[in-house]
Protein backbone atom coordinates (compact mmCIF):
# COMPACT_ATOMS: atom_id res chain seq x y z
CA UNK A 1 0.00 0.00 0.00
CA UNK A 2 1.53 3.23 -0.80
CA UNK A 3 1.95 6.29 1.71
CA UNK A 4 1.09 8.91 -0.94
CA UNK A 5 -3.13 9.78 -0.78
CA UNK A 6 -5.20 11.70 -2.46
CA UNK A 7 -7.98 14.07 -0.78
CA UNK A 8 -11.38 12.95 -3.04
CA UNK A 9 -14.51 14.34 -1.32
CA UNK A 10 -18.43 13.42 -2.38
CA UNK A 11 -21.90 14.31 -1.29
CA UNK A 12 -22.13 10.56 -0.54
CA UNK A 13 -19.24 7.95 0.80
CA UNK A 14 -21.81 5.73 -0.75
CA UNK A 15 -20.15 8.04 -3.96
CA UNK A 16 -16.66 6.92 -3.36
CA UNK A 17 -17.28 3.13 -2.97
CA UNK A 18 -18.87 3.24 -6.26
CA UNK A 19 -15.75 5.08 -7.91
CA UNK A 20 -13.38 2.66 -5.87
CA UNK A 21 -15.27 -0.22 -7.51
CA UNK A 22 -15.64 0.62 -10.77
CA UNK A 23 -11.82 1.70 -11.32
CA UNK A 24 -10.59 -1.70 -9.35
CA UNK A 25 -12.18 -2.84 -12.66
CA UNK A 26 -10.62 -0.61 -15.08
CA UNK A 27 -7.26 -1.17 -13.93
CA UNK A 28 -6.43 1.11 -11.53
CA UNK A 29 -5.81 -1.59 -9.30
CA UNK A 30 -5.08 -4.35 -12.26
CA UNK A 31 -6.24 -7.81 -12.18
CA UNK A 32 -8.19 -7.98 -9.31
CA UNK A 33 -12.05 -8.03 -11.30
CA UNK A 34 -14.31 -9.82 -10.88
CA UNK A 35 -14.06 -11.12 -7.53
CA UNK A 36 -15.73 -10.74 -3.95
CA UNK A 37 -16.48 -7.76 -1.89
CA UNK A 38 -17.05 -8.37 1.85
CA UNK A 39 -19.19 -5.92 3.76
CA UNK A 40 -20.59 -6.65 7.37
CA UNK A 41 -23.98 -7.29 8.06
CA UNK A 42 -25.32 -4.25 9.46
CA UNK A 43 -23.71 -1.78 6.97
CA UNK A 44 -26.21 1.19 5.57
CA UNK A 45 -27.89 -0.27 2.55
CA UNK A 46 -26.50 2.30 0.57
CA UNK A 47 -22.99 0.59 0.51
CA UNK A 48 -23.80 -2.68 -0.77
CA UNK A 49 -26.17 -1.27 -3.09
CA UNK A 50 -22.76 1.07 -4.48
CA UNK A 51 -20.93 -2.07 -5.13
CA UNK A 52 -23.71 -3.78 -6.82
CA UNK A 53 -23.94 -1.24 -9.22
CA UNK A 54 -20.36 -1.23 -10.21
CA UNK A 55 -20.92 -4.70 -10.87
CA UNK A 56 -19.45 -6.17 -7.68
CA UNK A 57 -20.37 -9.45 -6.25
CA UNK A 58 -21.42 -9.13 -2.61
CA UNK A 59 -20.55 -11.16 0.68
CA UNK A 60 -22.32 -10.45 3.49
CA UNK A 61 -20.22 -11.50 6.79
CA UNK A 62 -21.34 -11.68 10.85
CA UNK A 63 -20.28 -8.95 12.82
CA UNK A 64 -18.26 -9.76 15.86
CA UNK A 65 -20.48 -9.71 18.59
CA UNK A 66 -18.91 -7.27 21.56
CA UNK A 67 -17.36 -5.02 18.43
CA UNK A 68 -20.75 -4.95 16.52
CA UNK A 69 -17.52 -4.50 13.37
CA UNK A 70 -16.86 -6.75 11.10
CA UNK A 71 -16.12 -10.35 12.19
CA UNK A 72 -11.56 -10.27 11.10
CA UNK A 73 -11.81 -13.84 11.81
CA UNK A 74 -14.45 -15.15 9.62
CA UNK A 75 -13.12 -12.60 6.80
CA UNK A 76 -10.09 -14.79 7.17
CA UNK A 77 -11.72 -17.90 7.17
CA UNK A 78 -13.39 -16.79 3.69
CA UNK A 79 -9.89 -15.58 2.17
CA UNK A 80 -8.81 -18.96 2.23
CA UNK A 81 -11.40 -20.06 -0.36
CA UNK A 82 -12.39 -16.92 -1.64
CA UNK A 83 -10.96 -14.90 -4.19
CA UNK A 84 -11.53 -11.23 -2.33
CA UNK A 85 -11.31 -8.06 -4.34
CA UNK A 86 -12.03 -5.80 -1.17
CA UNK A 87 -13.54 -5.30 1.94
CA UNK A 88 -15.66 -2.43 3.77
CA UNK A 89 -14.81 -2.09 7.32
CA UNK A 90 -17.28 -0.20 9.12
CA UNK A 91 -16.58 1.46 12.56
CA UNK A 92 -20.21 0.85 14.33
CA UNK A 93 -21.17 3.96 16.63
CA UNK A 94 -17.60 5.02 15.80
CA UNK A 95 -15.75 2.39 17.21
CA UNK A 96 -11.85 2.64 17.93
CA UNK A 97 -10.76 0.74 20.38
CA UNK A 98 -9.06 -2.22 18.01
CA UNK A 99 -9.91 -0.93 14.73
CA UNK A 100 -6.14 -0.46 13.70
CA UNK A 101 -5.81 -4.02 14.78
CA UNK A 102 -8.16 -5.43 12.89
CA UNK A 103 -7.53 -3.42 9.77
CA UNK A 104 -4.02 -5.13 10.38
CA UNK A 105 -5.55 -8.49 10.84
CA UNK A 106 -7.24 -7.95 7.45
CA UNK A 107 -3.99 -6.51 5.42
CA UNK A 108 -2.29 -9.76 6.46
CA UNK A 109 -5.11 -11.80 5.73
CA UNK A 110 -6.08 -11.09 2.23
CA UNK A 111 -4.23 -10.91 -1.10
CA UNK A 112 -2.10 -8.37 -1.63
CA UNK A 113 -3.96 -6.12 -3.94
CA UNK A 114 -7.19 -6.73 -2.14
CA UNK A 115 -8.75 -3.05 -1.42
CA UNK A 116 -9.62 -1.94 2.22
CA UNK A 117 -12.21 0.54 2.45
CA UNK A 118 -12.60 1.85 6.35
CA UNK A 119 -15.60 3.32 6.86
CA UNK A 120 -15.66 6.09 9.56
CA UNK A 121 -18.64 7.79 8.45
CA UNK A 122 -20.69 6.87 11.57
CA UNK A 123 -17.34 7.68 13.98
CA UNK A 124 -16.96 11.19 15.24
CA UNK A 125 -16.87 14.46 12.14
CA UNK A 126 -13.89 15.13 11.45
CA UNK A 127 -12.15 18.44 10.01
CA UNK A 128 -8.88 17.26 8.91
CA UNK A 129 -7.46 14.07 6.87
CA UNK A 130 -6.91 11.21 8.99
CA UNK A 131 -3.59 10.88 9.55
CA UNK A 132 -3.74 6.92 10.91
CA UNK A 133 -4.99 4.74 8.05
CA UNK A 134 -3.60 1.28 9.34
CA UNK A 135 -3.75 -1.29 6.41
CA UNK A 136 -6.51 0.82 4.70
CA UNK A 137 -6.30 1.45 0.95
CA UNK A 138 -9.20 4.21 1.45
CA UNK A 139 -10.50 6.09 4.64
CA UNK A 140 -14.22 7.47 4.30
CA UNK A 141 -14.73 9.79 7.10
CA UNK A 142 -17.46 12.90 7.29
CA UNK A 143 -16.72 16.53 7.57
CA UNK A 144 -20.41 17.14 8.62
CA UNK A 145 -19.58 18.32 12.17
CA UNK A 146 -17.24 21.19 10.26
CA UNK A 147 -19.90 22.58 8.53
CA UNK A 148 -22.18 23.28 11.52
CA UNK A 149 -18.97 25.07 12.93
CA UNK A 150 -18.71 27.14 10.10
CA UNK A 151 -22.66 28.13 10.60
CA UNK A 152 -21.69 28.94 14.62
CA UNK A 153 -23.59 25.79 16.05
CA UNK A 154 -22.61 22.66 17.87
CA UNK A 155 -23.32 18.90 18.15
CA UNK A 156 -26.08 17.93 20.38
CA UNK A 157 -27.17 14.55 21.47
CA UNK A 158 -29.80 12.19 21.76
CA UNK A 159 -31.50 13.73 25.16
CA UNK A 160 -31.44 17.64 23.81
CA UNK A 161 -33.37 15.80 20.55
CA UNK A 162 -36.06 14.82 23.59
CA UNK A 163 -36.28 17.77 24.81
CA UNK A 164 -36.96 19.66 21.68
CA UNK A 165 -39.57 17.39 20.53
CA UNK A 166 -41.37 17.74 24.14
CA UNK A 167 -41.28 21.58 23.56
CA UNK A 168 -43.28 21.41 20.51
CA UNK A 169 -45.43 18.24 21.37
CA UNK A 170 -43.65 15.96 18.78
CA UNK A 171 -45.41 12.62 19.86
CA UNK A 172 -43.15 8.82 19.84
CA UNK A 173 -43.79 5.80 20.73
CA UNK A 174 -44.25 6.50 24.35
CA UNK A 175 -47.62 8.56 23.60
CA UNK A 176 -48.83 5.72 21.19
CA UNK A 177 -48.71 2.27 22.71
CA UNK A 178 -50.96 0.85 21.04
CA UNK A 179 -54.26 1.83 22.91
CA UNK A 180 -54.41 5.44 21.50
CA UNK A 181 -56.76 6.29 18.74
CA UNK A 182 -56.40 9.22 16.21
CA UNK A 183 -58.60 11.00 18.24
CA UNK A 184 -56.89 10.46 21.39
CA UNK A 185 -53.58 12.32 20.38
CA UNK A 186 -55.49 15.42 18.71
CA UNK A 187 -55.21 14.10 15.10
CA UNK A 188 -59.52 12.90 14.46
CA UNK A 189 -59.16 15.37 12.11
CA UNK A 190 -56.58 13.22 9.78
CA UNK A 191 -59.26 10.67 9.32
CA UNK A 192 -61.71 11.87 6.57
CA UNK A 193 -65.36 12.54 7.08
CA UNK A 194 -65.76 11.43 3.35
CA UNK A 195 -64.05 8.45 2.36
CA UNK A 196 -63.18 5.40 3.76
CA UNK A 197 -60.15 4.22 4.92
CA UNK A 198 -58.68 1.36 7.30
CA UNK A 199 -59.62 1.02 10.62
CA UNK A 200 -62.43 4.29 10.16
CA UNK A 201 -65.29 2.16 11.33
CA UNK A 202 -63.36 0.83 14.55
CA UNK A 203 -62.25 4.23 15.16
CA UNK A 204 -65.65 5.63 15.73
CA UNK A 205 -67.31 3.16 17.96
CA UNK A 206 -68.30 3.37 21.73
CA UNK A 207 -65.45 4.06 24.15
CA UNK A 208 -62.92 4.86 21.41
CA UNK A 209 -64.37 8.88 21.12
CA UNK A 210 -64.96 11.38 24.31
CA UNK A 211 -64.53 12.33 27.24
CA UNK A 212 -64.21 9.33 28.72
CA UNK A 213 -60.67 8.70 26.72
CA UNK A 214 -57.19 9.76 27.69
CA UNK A 215 -56.16 12.65 25.52
CA UNK A 216 -53.11 13.84 25.01
CA UNK A 217 -51.83 17.12 27.00
CA UNK A 218 -49.37 19.10 28.25
CA UNK A 219 -48.21 19.82 32.11
CA UNK A 220 -46.03 22.08 33.81
CA UNK A 221 -45.62 21.93 37.35
CA UNK A 222 -46.78 24.68 39.66
CA UNK A 223 -45.95 25.32 43.39
CA UNK A 224 -42.99 24.06 45.39
CA UNK A 225 -42.54 20.75 43.90
CA UNK A 226 -41.21 21.15 40.20
CA UNK A 227 -40.26 17.33 40.25
CA UNK A 228 -42.01 15.41 37.09
CA UNK A 229 -41.09 11.77 36.55
CA UNK A 230 -42.37 9.24 33.20
CA UNK A 231 -44.92 6.83 34.26
CA UNK A 232 -46.56 8.62 37.28
CA UNK A 233 -50.04 8.39 37.32
CA UNK A 234 -52.70 11.80 37.56
CA UNK A 235 -55.44 12.33 39.62
CA UNK A 236 -57.65 15.42 40.39
CA UNK A 237 -56.37 17.98 42.71
CA UNK A 238 -58.04 16.45 46.10
CA UNK A 239 -58.90 13.15 44.70
CA UNK A 240 -57.56 10.11 46.89
CA UNK A 241 -54.03 8.48 44.74
CA UNK A 242 -55.92 5.01 44.04
CA UNK A 243 -56.57 3.09 41.52
CA UNK A 244 -60.54 4.00 41.15
CA UNK A 245 -59.26 8.02 40.89
CA UNK A 246 -56.52 7.62 38.09
CA UNK A 247 -57.40 9.96 35.29
CA UNK A 248 -53.83 8.88 33.33
CA UNK A 249 -50.19 8.91 33.47
CA UNK A 250 -47.17 11.05 31.89
CA UNK A 251 -45.25 9.31 28.89
CA UNK A 252 -42.27 11.80 28.68
CA UNK A 253 -40.64 14.46 30.59
CA UNK A 254 -37.78 16.85 29.92
CA UNK A 255 -36.23 19.77 31.34
CA UNK A 256 -36.54 22.93 29.16
CA UNK A 257 -33.55 25.19 29.24
CA UNK A 258 -35.93 27.57 26.99
CA UNK A 259 -38.60 27.92 28.72
CA UNK A 260 -36.74 27.24 32.32
CA UNK A 261 -39.08 24.69 33.49
CA UNK A 262 -39.47 20.97 33.45
CA UNK A 263 -42.18 19.73 30.75
CA UNK A 264 -44.33 16.95 30.57
CA UNK A 265 -46.33 15.26 28.08
CA UNK A 266 -49.18 12.63 29.38
CA UNK A 267 -52.50 11.42 28.60
CA UNK A 268 -55.12 12.66 30.81
CA UNK A 269 -58.98 12.00 30.94
CA UNK A 270 -60.71 14.74 28.86
CA UNK A 271 -57.36 16.64 28.79
CA UNK A 272 -58.26 18.98 25.83
CA UNK A 273 -61.02 20.34 27.70
CA UNK A 274 -59.30 20.70 31.47
CA UNK A 275 -56.52 23.57 29.71
CA UNK A 276 -55.99 25.46 32.47
CA UNK A 277 -56.90 23.26 35.76
CA UNK A 278 -54.21 21.96 38.29
CA UNK A 279 -54.03 18.63 39.00
CA UNK A 280 -51.94 16.05 40.93
CA UNK A 281 -48.89 14.06 39.95
CA UNK A 282 -48.45 11.06 42.23
CA UNK A 283 -45.28 8.47 41.70
CA UNK A 284 -46.02 5.99 44.28
CA UNK A 285 -42.45 4.15 42.94
CA UNK A 286 -40.28 7.17 43.72
CA UNK A 287 -42.84 9.10 46.36
CA UNK A 288 -43.04 12.28 44.34
CA UNK A 289 -46.03 14.47 44.21
CA UNK A 290 -46.26 17.39 42.08
CA UNK A 291 -48.85 19.71 41.43
CA UNK A 292 -49.47 20.45 37.62
CA UNK A 293 -51.02 22.50 35.04
CA UNK A 294 -53.02 21.22 31.99
CA UNK A 295 -51.87 23.01 28.94
CA UNK A 296 -51.89 22.74 25.40
CA UNK A 297 -48.86 19.77 24.37
CA UNK A 298 -47.32 21.96 22.16
CA UNK A 299 -45.48 24.07 24.63
CA UNK A 300 -42.81 26.15 22.55
CA UNK A 301 -44.11 28.57 19.08
CA UNK A 302 -47.37 27.50 19.38
CA UNK A 303 -48.02 29.00 15.87
CA UNK A 304 -45.32 27.65 13.83
CA UNK A 305 -43.75 30.62 13.21
CA UNK A 306 -39.73 29.78 14.16
CA UNK A 307 -41.04 26.67 11.39
CA UNK A 308 -42.01 28.71 8.69
CA UNK A 309 -39.82 31.05 9.10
Amino acid sequence: MSALYTLVTAQRASDLIYEIACQSSHGIWPGIWPRTWIVPDNVCPAVPLALACAGADLRFVDIDAETLCLDTGKVSELAKTDTIAGVVYVRTYGFDACAEDDLTDLRNALPRDAIIIDDRCMGVPQTEVPQQTGGADAVLFSTGYGKVLDMGGGAYGMEALNVLRIEKGFITHAEINGRATAFDIGFARMVSAKKECIGKAASMRAGLTGPVREQLVGLKPVGAAKRLTAGAHLFSRHAEAVRINDQGYISSVCFSPTLATSLALARLQNGRARHGEVIRMVDHLRGVITFCEVCDPVFFDPEGGRVRG
